[in-house]
């Protein structure tokens, strides 16, 4: 191509229009099940492990530890007993609760029973928590599955973060 083409394709507005080519197609399209849990709306563990590469990266590029920085607030519902339509019940009501307590950009993901969420480590999230976990015993759908609310350190590698995201997510 010529040399004032190649500038236009390199402009904000041509990189913006692939990029959302590239989002609806990839992350919304084809592989929009490898994202998205499809009785939630919630991400998938692929989504958490995507998250995390990032944070890592972005961390260690500013000198910060991950563990100072974020922690994972874990959603357990029993849901084990329940029948189909009463397990997703279950799992669509913790999503919107979650969803309404925790809005500003953290990763929420679904993997079975268990809903983590990736938020900034701070005294707004560990109160955030309470507020959920007060919320979910008080709804009605999801107090029955005995809803337990816990948050947990990130670990400081990515070789235990391995480990512990096998433990969370399988």
């Amino acid at each position: 191509t010529s040399r004032s083409r190649r500038v236009e394709l390199r402009s904000f507005e041509a990189v913006a229009a692939f990029t959302e080519g590239w989002a609806e197609r990839y992350v919304r399209g084809v592989h929009a099940g490898v994202c998205f849990d499809a009785v939630t709306g919630l991400g998938t563990p692929t989504v958490l492990r995507m998250r995390l590469k990032e944070i890592y990266q972005h961390c260690r590029a500013f000198g910060i530890t991950p563990t100072d920085a974020y922690c994972f607030v874990v959603i357990d519902c029993d849901t084990e007993d329940l029948a189909p339509f009463e397990r997703d019940a279950v799992m669509v009501t913790t999503a919107g609760v979650v969803s309404d307590v925790f809005h500003k950009g953290e990763t929420v993901v679904r993997h079975r029973g268990r809903v983590i969420v990736l938020a900034s480590k701070s005294d707004s999230t560990r109160d955030r928590a309470a507020l959920l976990a007060r919320a979910l015993r008080e709804a009605p759908i999801t107090s029955a599955a005995q809803p337990f609310v816990w948050d947990d350190d990130l670990p400081a590698s990515t070789i235990d973060l391995d480990r512990h995201l096998r433990e969370l997510v399988g």
